[in-house]
């Protein structure tokens, strides 16, 4: 319910709740976006360029 006090508007608690609800919600969305395309990557790419960069790594210290 919007409450008027003397001349201003002040909007309720549950238009700013639900104002806060919808930016946050946008942003745990975008987040967890790039938490599964940094997964999906991980899983293929990444890896395989960690394991082969890593071996690499490892295997030029050795033989030094």
């Amino acid at each position: 319910m919007d409450v008027f006090v003397g001349m201003e508007f002040q909007p309720s608690l549950e238009v700013y709740s639900f104002h806060y609800f919808k930016v946050y919600r946008a942003r745990i969305y975008s987040i967890a976006a790039i938490f599964l395309i940094l997964a999906s990557l991980s899983k293929n790419d990444l890896s395989a360029l960690a394991i082969k960069y890593g071996d690499s790594f490892f295997c030029s210290q050795n033989s030094e």
